[in-house]
This record gives C-alpha cells, sequence and structure tokens, in this order.
C-alpha cells in the first residue's frame, strides 16, 4: 500500500505536492506521516536493519526503509515546496524517537537524504539522537553517522 500510494509511477504520487493543493493540506499530510510511523510502522515493522537486509525482516520494513524516496515523499523538500521543509525535519525527528529500529532506521535514512540541502540541520538532529541513544544498536548508530555525511542508500 505505501509503496502505491507513494511510489514512482503512482498516480496518487503527484497529487499531494500539485500547486493546486493549498499548503495547509500539504503540511497535514506530510505530518501525518509521524501517526504512520507511530500508530502502524512501529507496530507491524520487525526488529531489523533494512540497509543490512538482515533476514527474517517482516515484509513492511523494505517500504519502511523506504518511505523517504519514494517519488511523492522524496519531493517535498524541493524548491517548489519551501512550506514543507520544517515539517518534513520534524516528523523525521520525532520518528527517531519512537523506541523501535526500523522506524528510526527508516527517519535516519530520510535525514541522509536532506543532508546535501541543510547539513546543518541534519547533523544537529542525528548529534541529538546520537546522545540519547547511546546504547543503541552499533550498527544503528553507525548508520546515523552515515546519515550525516549523506551516505545512506
Amino acid at each position: 500500500g505505501l509503496w502505491f500510494l507513494n511510489g514512482v509511477g503512482s498516480e496518487y504520487s503527484h497529487c499531494a505536492l500539485d500547486a493546486c493543493v493549498p499548503n495547509e493540506i500539504q503540511i497535514r499530510w506530510i505530518n501525518s506521516i509521524y501517526t504512520l510511523y507511530a500508530d502502524l510502522l512501529a507496530r507491524e515493522c520487525s526488529e531489523h536493519l533494512s540497509h543490512l537486509d538482515e533476514p527474517g525482516a517482516a515484509p513492511i520494513n523494505v517500504a519502511t526503509y523506504m518511505l523517504w524516496d519514494m517519488d511523492t515523499i522524496e519531493h517535498a523538500t524541493d524548491s517548489v515546496t519551501p512550506h514543507l521543509i520544517d515539517p518534513v525535519f520534524s516528523v523525521l525527528e520525532r520518528a527517531l524517537a519512537i523506541d523501535h529500529i526500523a522506524v528510526q532506521e527508516s527517519a535516519l535514512h530520510g535525514l541522509g537524504h536532506q543532508q546535501m540541502d541543510h547539513p546543518n540541520r541534519v547533523v544537529q538532529i542525528v548529534n541529538r539522537f546520537i546522545k540519547n541513544n547511546a546504547s543503541a544498536r552499533p550498527e544503528l548508530l553507525e548508520y546515523a553517522t552515515d546519515a550525516m555525511e549523506g551516505c545512506v542508500q
């Protein structure tokens, strides 16, 4: 369902960011991604890291991991939608606070893609995450460092 709604080639994928959609609705859409993380993905994902292709992961993990690569969401911080930059960063930072490794990995992945255009914000958010999660799995903390450098795939 996530791929269908937001993936490349989806009929829905460009509607959300269309200029005829009011900014307030676009902001609500971005903010709803946090609810998706908190109420669905944290419940349905398994405790596996997708960037490591760990065996036994739930099928929804890879879609969660790639959420910020999906066509619609990936373009939410383009120059034509500057009103979505703050909401995107708010969702990503709040998602990092959810106690679920797959959700945190997804948020770090999204932050890694923002590093080129917003390096200071990414570094600040990821540094807070690392400081507040020093006992997290070393592989997740290493991925957080990669995200600060924009080295996510």
